[in-house]
């Protein structure tokens, strides 16, 4: 494996992060940067548009701030065509069972 398809198999969540807010919100970029501030992430439509594009990995606390706005479980950004190592797919089943 490369190390761009390393890079790229670490980062199989931007697709699913702008699926939800297109298609479940129908929400801009910018409309999701002016709303995570209430989940406690100062963010703007750049840094959405790197994670979604995946050139920029997202931490555990910047991807709740993502679900609780959303208002979506952590496996809703899951790319169904994307493979997911087993240890995602375990940290995915966790997350999924907590609460925002």
């Amino acid at each position: 494996m490369s190390k761009e398809q390393q890079k790229a198999a670490r980062q199989i969540l931007g697709p699913g992060i702008r699926r939800v807010r297109e298609g479940e919100r129908g929400w801009s970029q910018d409309d999701l940067a002016r709303r995570l501030p209430l989940a406690g992430w100062d963010v703007d439509r750049a840094l959405i548009a790197r994670i979604e594009l995946r050139t920029r990995c997202i931490t555990d606390m910047e991807l709740f701030a993502l679900a609780k706005t959303l208002g979506v479980k952590l496996d809703a950004f899951r790319a169904e065509q994307a493979p997911i190592p087993a240890v995602f797919r375990r940290r995915l089943r966790e997350w999924g069972r907590m609460t925002l």
